[in-house]
């Protein structure tokens, strides 16, 4: 699930699709290269049967469902936390160009384990 984490707040985000028949390898670079991308962060696009690969260098590898239109991570190391904020940043980025359709949004507060444990304890 594409989460934007801010402290001890979170943005939760869902959709009911990106609209992959708008997409190609080139336009996602097109996409990316526009927003306002930090000097020095280059993104890969690989084009397979079925999935989009969106990486920035040395990220997590989010991947765009070429049939469903949902964003997918692969398992290589990274914690969900960091996946999750990763296809936040992607699932912004299309949205800003209109690629993705039913797009919502909630802010939610992050429960505190320390003042669980004090609240139990």
């Amino acid at each position: 699930m594409p989460i934007q984490y801010h402290g001890k707040y979170c943005q939760v985000f869902t959709y009911e699709k990106v609209q992959v028949e708008k997409l190609t390898k080139n336009t996602i670079e097109r996409i990316y290269s526009l927003q306002n991308i930090k000097k020095g962060k280059t993104v890969t696009v690989q084009d397979t049967p079925f999935y989009f690969h969106v990486q920035y260098t040395g990220k997590p590898v989010i991947m765009i469902g070429r049939k469903d239109g949902r964003l997918y991570c692969l398992e290589d190391g990274y914690d969900l936390k960091y996946q999750e904020h990763q296809a936040s940043i992607c699932l912004r980025i299309l949205n800003k160009v209109g690629v993705v359709s039913g797009i919502q949004s909630r802010t939610m507060k992050l429960h505190d384990k320390t003042e669980s444990h004090k609240r139990l304890g």
